[in-house]
Parts: C-alpha cells; structure tokens; sequence
C-alpha cells in the first residue's frame, strides 16, 4: 500500500515538473519570438526610413533640376527676345536715318531709348537737320525764324512722315519683337543735337526758350 502511493507521488511530482519546464521552455520560445518580431519591425522600420528619405532627397533634386531647368529657359527666352528686339530696332534706325524727309527736315540720326525684354521701346530721340532750301529759317542753337504755329506744322508734317516709314519697318522686320505704336512712344526731337521740344499722340511741344 506505501509502496503504491510513493509510486503516484512520484509520477505526479515529475509530471509537474515536465509541465513546469515546459512552461518555460514555451515562455523562453515566445520571449524569443517577440524578441525576433522587434528586431524584423525596427529593421524593417528603418529599411523604410531609410527608402523613404532616399525617395525624399531624389524628390528634392528632381523639383532643383526642373527649378534651374525654368530658370535656364527663362534666360535663354529673355536673350532671344531681347535679340529680336535689338535686332528690330537695329534695322529701323538704318531705314530711318537719312530716308525720313519733308519739304523742310531731314532725318539725320534716330535713337531708341530703353529697349528691354518684351516692353520695345518707350520713345525716340530723333535729331534733324534742315532742307538747304530751309536753312536761311533756321536760327542756330535749335531756334527758328518762324512763328509757333509755323513750326508746329513743320515738326508735325515731318514726324507723319517718321511715321509711315516706321510702320513700313516693323512690317519689313518686325518678326516675333515687339514694337509699340509710333504715337504711343515719346519723341524728343533735337536739331544738330539742340532741345526743339517733344512730340506724342500727334501733338508737338515746343521746349520753352
């Protein structure tokens, strides 16, 4: 009778400790595995950090490039217009000089004033000589023999015939520059480089004496 009860004692004490151990032996296996899974999440985790900062600065100089590409295109654009618009001007001022004639004026020499990118010019500086005929009406140092009204009808005459040869110039040349209306730019007019007076929309303005 002892002898079966040591017996049951005995199996029952080393069932627990079969099961005890394997409790630990479980708990060890899940220790590891949650060890395992932390250490493929931080990995994991900092591959795609790692992708995405990667990704982050190919972005970053990608949106640089096509920034300084802008800008490169930008120039070249304002060279080429500012070109066109030199070039235009260029070719107006040879077919002006010395063609513009009235009965009274010569044109003598044409200047374009601030040529800038797409904008043209904002006016002329246009100086005269007089017909040999119309010397004997001119006084020196930019004043004539001629009454306000005379003079504004000489001007006026002269500088419609400026006009129509301007206009001839931008159709011959114009191409893709751009080039205001004759009446829209500020003309001051100059003979042998002495202040006559302005001429806008038209409209003559003596310099005051």
């Amino acid at each position: 009778m002892d002898d079966k009860w040591i017996l049951e004692q005995s199996e029952s004490t080393a069932n627990g400790r079969f099961l005890s151990s394997s409790i630990v032996v479980i708990s060890i296996l899940a220790t590891c595995c949650a060890i395992a899974i932390s250490i493929y999440a931080w990995v994991h985790s900092n591959n795609v950090n790692e992708a995405t900062e990667k990704l982050q600065q190919s972005f970053s100089k990608l949106q640089a490039d096509y920034e300084e590409l802008k800008r490169d295109n930008s120039k070249q654009g304002f060279t080429i217009n500012q070109l066109q618009n030199n070039l235009l001007y260029a070719n107006i001022q040879h077919d002006m000089e010395e063609n513009v004639v009235s009965d009274h004026l010569i044109l003598d020499k044409i200047y374009f004033d601030d040529i800038v990118y797409r904008k043209g010019t904002s006016g002329t500086t246009i100086d005269v000589r007089t017909q040999p005929e119309f010397n004997n009406k001119y006084a020196g140092s930019g004043k004539f023999t001629l009454s306000d009204k005379e003079l504004n009808n000489v001007v006026t005459t002269f500088m419609q015939a400026a006009r129509d040869q301007y206009e001839w110039c931008l159709e011959m040349y114009s191409m893709d520059a751009v080039a205001p209306e004759w009446n829209e730019l500020t003309h001051t007019i100059t003979i042998h480089n002495y202040d006559l007076g302005t001429y806008h929309n038209g409209v003559f303005t003596p310099v005051k004496k």
